[in-house]
């Protein structure tokens, strides 16, 4: 599917949902948010966010409760760009993959090029079990805020982030809570 000029792209609300091969061009939002467990997003391109009001906008954005956490998540190589032009109109910082009220279990994040004006590059807020492998993410405006880009893991208020592995990426920054194997990570240059 090609989806362009969209508020919001693409929602799986529910279990056992593959979204594979879109492309969301020209949005504002996020533009994909896996709501549920079992779902793959893999091969999507998402490019091109306008701010045009004062949501937070994401290329693939989740949020759950304590007492409900997302299983079984896999965000395999999907391309997230900010802008192909630097002046477009209502330009915003647009946040790569935020997951920020988690428990998140078990989730793969891997082979995804994240190219954002933002620090959340990749984000998991309540991350347990998850691995984040083999991902670009990269700020092409690492030296104005909000930036440069990370990869976080972190804790929730709820939720202590533990188990989790992060290796062979590369991003202007890094930073882990409850990180059990971190290897072959790359920083990448601020300028």
């Amino acid at each position: 599917n090609e989806l362009t000029n969209v508020h919001f792209g693409i929602i799986a609300a529910g279990d056992s949902i593959q979204a594979i091969g879109n492309s969301i061009i020209n949005f504002s939002g996020d533009g994909m948010r896996p709501l549920g467990n079992d779902i793959l997003f893999e091969g999507n391109t998402i490019k091109n966010c306008y701010a045009v009001d004062g949501n937070h906008d994401d290329g693939i954005q989740s949020f759950t409760t304590p007492d409900a956490p997302f299983h079984r998540i896999v965000l395999r190589g999907n391309t997230i760009i900010n802008f192909e032009d630097p002046d477009q109109p209502l330009l915003g910082a647009l946040q790569g993959i935020g997951c920020f009220d988690g428990p998140f279990v078990d989730w793969v994040v891997e082979n995804n090029a994240v190219i954002v004006s933002h620090w959340h590059g990749i984000s998991l807020y309540g991350a347990l079990n998850c691995t984040v492998v083999n991902n670009t993410v990269i700020d092409p405006t690492p030296n104005d805020a909000p930036g440069p880009s990370w990869i976080m893991i972190n804790n929730t208020n709820e939720t202590t982030s533990a188990g989790c592995t992060v290796a062979n990426n590369i991003a202007n920054t890094f930073s882990l809570e409850g990180t059990d194997v971190y290897v072959n990570n790359l920083n990448a240059p601020d300028a």
